[in-house]
């Protein structure tokens, strides 16, 4: 069995479980993908100089898709508040599309820190939210202030490998959007972050030599179409359980996976 298609098998399972939480929680479920590429990309034969970079453009690139499919079933359930998408985009995919760019420039070992520290303040965060959706009361949108935010989120999501929900649902959160609808922008917001993010990893990429078949930039095909297979449908099943699981639960269960995510990269 060839390495790619081992490696696309190996990625199925994963994108049951990322396409679920995607639905459930408005995030791409880069935090789940760029650990398992990390471990499956030297497979290829990745170099360790272009592993990382290698995990976190997959990741994107695979976020598209189980954005896609949630933010779809999210729309169906009337979750998108689709008249605040447009400014929280313009922002959200020029820091993605500028992160892709700056990935290249910043040594793998850093990027692999910044992860696992974000992994593991995002679990802490996590585990800590016991807070209820509450009746939608928004604070005023004052633009600038949204760009700058929503292109910070963009750019460090990005360089995480990320699709910025676990930034953007929080930020949306705090100016009085209830949870369900903040669910519902950023798995749409998503789709565009993702697909910026994944345009500049590409691009940064195609002039590198030595990476190995069947990628296209730093986008190692086989295990996005892996986890696309299966997250596709696996996502609007997130989505309708949004509706009916406690999220409290489903929180803690998601911040003890980060955490173990966390010590893996720092110990190893």
């Amino acid at each position: 069995m060839s390495s790619a298609l081992f490696i696309l098998l190996c990625s199925l399972p994963v994108g049951v479980l990322v396409g679920a939480i995607s639905g459930l929680l408005g995030i791409g479920g880069g935090l789940v993908l760029v650990p398992v590429f990390y471990l499956l990309l030297p497979l290829a034969g990745v170099q360790p100089d272009y592993l990382m970079t290698m995990s976190l453009a997959s990741s994107l690139a695979a976020v598209i898709i189980t954005s896609l499919s949630s933010c779809l079933a999210h729309a169906r359930l009337g979750n998108v508040p689709w008249q605040n998408i447009p400014l929280l985009l313009s922002g959200l995919a020029s820091g993605a599309l500028m992160a892709g760019y700056l990935a290249a420039l910043i040594p793998a070992w850093f990027l692999e820190l910044a992860f696992a520290l974000f992994a593991g303040a995002m679990s802490i965060r996590m585990w800590l939210d016991q807070r209820q959706a509450k009746s939608e009361q928004s604070k005023p949108y004052r633009k600038f202030h949204v760009l700058v935010a929503t292109t910070i989120i963009g750019g460090v999501s990005a360089l995480l490998g990320i699709a910025g929900g676990t930034l953007l649902v929080p930020y949306l959160s705090s100016h009085g959007m209830i949870m369900k609808r903040a669910i519902g922008a950023s798995a749409c917001c998503g789709i565009i972050v993702a697909a910026a993010g994944t345009l500049g990893y590409i691009s940064s990429g195609l002039q590198v030599s030595h990476l190995p078949e069947f990628s296209i930039g730093y986008v190692y095909l086989p295990a996005v179409l892996g986890i696309a297979i299966t997250a596709l449908f696996s996502a609007p099943l997130g989505a309708k359980l949004a509706n009916r699981w406690p999220t409290r639960r489903l929180k803690k269960i998601v911040a003890i996976m980060l955490l173990l995510v966390a010590v893996k990269l720092l110990l190893f």
